[in-house]
């Protein structure tokens, strides 16, 4: 019966993927991602329900579209691999099993949603969205309040604290010492790494946030000189924030952690 419920959940995570290769997309693009119906980027056409099925329908149509036979781009089918994966890990990583209680699901829930928040944003890239991460701290502030309330005012705490500094010192930067309107990409991508460190800062607390952003960085810096890739910094921080969140949602790493 587990095998069967991790197989199930396989499946919701493609399911998941596949939307997140919708909406890193169009939300770059300010397209709406939820009532214009899914079509070819390359020849517009409005694809049906067998051109959407995620993973299998890559592979039927061999990565290409099926009306205009223009390919489709591997990160698709990556990201809905990626997160299959990791909701599986996650249901193995928390013990989920088919006697778990309701808030064993209920945290199984909050934390696939909060991989979805990572995801796109390590989808989309430098080009953060605020909406995207103001989405994802509105889950975790009702994870903090109604389940786990016993953490909640220190998370609080700590990540209005970094906000209110960094932001003012954005502020300041940006009006006295950057005034050409040619940095006005470098101001929003500042302002939407500043909330995106805040979001990490009220998932995971100071200390373990300042080791994925040392880790992102480096790794960019690696990419970018060795590999000659221009990945950004903060598709790697994303991703290893997921890695992060899948390690501690084992009670057991989790309390080692926080020794």
């Amino acid at each position: 019966m587990n095998t069967f419920l991790y197989i199930i959940l396989a499946i919701i995570g493609t399911i998941f993927g596949s939307f997140f290769t919708l909406a890193v997309y169009r939300i770059p693009r300010k397209e709406n991602i939820i009532y214009v119906r899914s079509h070819c980027t390359s020849c517009n056409h409005r694809l049906e329900f067998w051109d959407l099925i995620p993973v299998l329908s890559y592979i039927f149509l061999g990565g290409k579209c099926r009306y205009c036979k223009e390919p489709i781009k591997p990160i698709y089918i990556c990201l809905e691999l990626l997160s299959g994966v990791v909701f599986v890990l996650v249901a193995l990583a928390m013990n989920i099993t088919v006697t778990s209680t309701l808030i064993d699901f209920i945290t199984y829930a909050y934390t696939t949603l909060i991989v979805s928040v990572l995801c796109i944003t390590m989808g989309i890239g430098k080009n953060i969205n605020v909406s995207v991460i103001l989405f994802g701290m509105l889950i975790r502030t009702i994870y903090l309040v109604f389940v786990d309330n016993a953490n909640f005012e220190e998370f609080f705490f700590e990540t209005s604290v970094f906000l209110i500094i960094a932001l003012i010192a954005y502020l300041i930067i940006s009006k006295f010492v950057f005034k050409n309107e040619e940095l006005e990409e470098k101001y929003s991508h500042a302002f939407g790494t500043i909330i995106f460190v805040g979001f990490l800062i009220y998932l995971f607390g100071i200390e373990i946030t300042t080791i994925v952003m040392a880790l992102g960085i480096i790794f960019g810096i690696i990419s970018k000189y060795f590999f000659k890739t221009d990945k950004k910094y903060i598709m790697y921080m994303s991703l290893i924030s997921i890695f992060v969140l899948v390690l501690i949602s084992n009670d057991v790493i989790y309390s080692y952690i926080l020794k």
